[in-house]
């Protein structure tokens, strides 16, 4: 189980470790520009009164690692993606994608237009639909399943994009 980023990433091959990479960052960055002062810290279950929004990845799952909005109008955490590594070690199903359980949303607290609403812009980064309200990248569990998505820069874009419109919705409520 990977506690750590580069414990996630040394569970990648190297060309999708590489656009992990650059996700990650480009995540991070966002984070920042949304107010997290520390989007490579410790990811937390409940926001702080000087830190109203925390968007953070997560490396505690035994499954993999997820993008966490944690912000003062929600009721939990909500998970908004789902990392899945490439060499897969544990064995787990998923493997060698980036989903959005979208289910998990409204149950964090978001609401359900704002969560279609997320849904439709992650389709527009070569997310397709993985089942019942789940959302995954066009090439899961292929061979470099992540990099062949996420190389493109529109792709990843679109994610940060979408991430970015969830959160300004989430502010308003």
């Amino acid at each position: 189980m990977a506690k750590t980023r580069d414990d996630f990433l040394g569970d990648c091959e190297p060309e999708d470790k590489a656009a992990y990479e650059k996700l990650f960052t480009e995540l991070q960055d966002l984070a920042r520009e949304l107010g997290d002062p520390d989007p490579a810290g410790p990811a937390a279950e409940a926001p702080s009164g000087e830190q109203p929004v925390r968007l953070r990845i997560a490396f505690d799952s035994p499954k993999g690692a997820a993008l966490r909005l944690v912000h003062t109008k929600l009721g939990a955490a909500a998970p908004l993606l789902w990392f899945f590594p490439s060499k897969n070690e544990e064995k787990w199903t998923a493997v060698n994608r980036v989903s959005a359980m979208l289910a998990q949303l409204p149950k964090a607290g978001v609401r359900e237009k704002d969560t279609m609403a997320f849904a439709a812009e992650l389709r527009t980064a070569d997310f397709v639909p993985g089942g019942n309200k789940v959302l995954k990248t066009c090439t899961a569990g292929e061979t470099d399943g992540v990099s062949r998505v996420f190389r493109w820069d529109r792709n990843r874009a679109g994610v940060v994009s979408a991430v970015r419109a969830l959160v300004e919705k989430v502010n308003a409520y």
